[in-house]
């Protein structure tokens, strides 16, 4: 009798359960705030995106400064692009997807951004598939001609997932760097190499899986690299010229994003002086071809100039102040008067040089805003139009040359916002104030405090 009236109520909870439609998970949709945390189901710490329209939620750290480089572009800030909360999932296994208190309101808020129904957003999605599978043809065409393996595959499909944005300073640039430079790169080896060792610095910087392997690729591929590229550089031609430039930028990238500590006392610049013998090694390769490089391209510079690289060819063009209003002249001045141990030359050496360098502060005062600042901008500034007897004073760390260098971390500090300078003004005025004599200290007080105290 029991056994019957047990059985009736499971009919009656199968008929009413078949009254229910069961929903897909793409369906489902996070509790209203009042109704969270969502009873029997486990309540976890997580963290939550805080980009605009964003709704990414997960339960570690790790992932999230995955997220970032790999959704946005560029490294996230603890501080500021995510913060801690509490999460729920009704799924697990390939359908986990995290809900948080808040879910319901910030995922109104990005559909009322981006309506799921307006045709402007189904063209948008067409297209970014339309996208990805041009990435992936253009990652199996590379991986066919020069045999890369599913590392270098991954690194080749990170660079045109959001790395090459990294390099862009604007629309033009952006173009270039995602349409251009993958052609190039196709057409020319040590360009490809070059390519995937900055890449790879990229995803070291954002925390990708997998350091150790990145760290090795980077090293592998810049050493492959770089005989082709002296080879090439003696040899321009209209075919491999706009390689070469673009080569070239990739080099400074790279060196920079290799440049932490490795030495406590190197000036970036020049080599160190334990590690060279020659004045003519004194000057690393990536800033000889900065600064002599139109030389080298003369006889190809109009075609880089008129073809696609041609806003990239641009940056190496910069006109500084010519008037007398001139920051920090004054003080440059007043260094040399401080030792009477100079030599005349090191003496009109230096004249010349910080002369230039006030004239350099001096440019960027009447600049409206740090919308011009770019990588090449910066060290077209001054390190590539002093001369090359300064080159030697910094060599031999010359009190004066040091002082120089010091007030043009300053500068270099606006470079600051790429990734592969993050850090490295401080880096440089810690390796000056270790080399520079004491009594030369109070004359870079103001640099010190401008880079180290802030």
């Amino acid at each position: 009798m029991a056994n019957c009236k047990g059985d009736d109520k499971r009919r009656h909870f199968d008929a009413y359960k078949k009254t229910l439609r069961l929903k897909s998970p793409e369906e489902v949709k996070p509790p209203l705030p009042q109704d969270f945390p969502v009873p029997y189901l486990p309540v976890e710490k997580g963290w939550q995106c805080e980009f605009t329209g964003c709704d990414y939620l997960c339960v570690s750290k790790k992932r999230m400064e995955t997220h970032w480089p790999a959704e946005h572009g560029r490294k996230g800030l603890t501080s500021r692009d995510w913060s801690p909360t509490l999460v729920q999932t009704f799924f697990r296994g390939n359908m986990l997807k995290y809900f948080s208190r808040d879910s319901r309101s910030r995922l109104a808020a990005t559909t009322q951004m981006t309506p799921a129904k307006h045709p402007e957003r189904i063209v948008a999605n067409i297209q970014d598939e339309m996208i990805s599978q041009s990435k992936l043809q253009y990652v199996r065409k590379i991986q066919q001609k020069y045999s890369l393996d599913s590392v270098d595959c991954w690194i080749l499909h990170q660079y045109l997932t959001s790395t090459y944005k990294s390099f862009a300073n604007d629309d033009e640039t952006e173009h270039i760097w995602r349409e251009v430079v993958p052609d190039l790169a196709h057409g020319n080896k040590f360009l490809l190499h070059g390519l995937l060792a900055c890449t790879a610095q990229y995803m070291i910087h954002m925390n990708f899986p997998q350091p150790q392997e990145l760290i090795l690729r980077a090293c592998s591929h810049q050493d492959y690299a770089l005989p082709a590229f002296r080879e090439a550089i003696d040899n321009p031609t209209n075919d491999n010229c706009d390689a070469m430039m673009t080569f070239a930028y990739l080099l400074v990238v790279y060196m920079f994003a290799t440049s932490s500590a490795n030495s406590s006392d190197s000036l970036l610049f020049v080599a160190n002086s334990t590690d060279c013998l020659q004045n003519n090694s004194i000057v690393p390769l990536w800033l000889v071809f900065l600064r002599d490089g139109c030389a080298m391209l003369c006889d190809v510079w109009d075609r880089i100039e008129s073809g696609p690289l041609a806003t990239l060819a641009a940056a190496w063009e910069l006109d500084t102040y010519d008037g007398n209003d001139l920051p920090y002249w004054t003080h440059f001045s007043n260094v040399a008067l401080e030792c009477s141990s100079w030599s005349k030359e090191e003496v009109r050496i230096y004249g010349d040089a910080s002369l230039l360098l006030a004239r350099c502060f001096a440019t960027m005062e009447r600049e409206p805003n740090d919308s011009w600042v770019t990588t090449w901008k910066i060290l077209g500034l001054w390190p590539m139009r002093v001369e090359s007897e300064f080159m030697t004073l910094l060599y031999s760390r010359q009190p004066g040359a040091l002082i120089l260098l010091a007030y043009y971390c300053i500068i270099l500090k606006k470079m600051e916002r790429y990734w592969y300078f993050e850090g490295g003004s401080a880096k440089l005025m810690l390796s000056i104030v270790n080399v520079l004599e004491q009594r030369w200290h109070p004359f870079i007080r103001e640099p010190v405090d401008l880079i180290l105290e802030n």
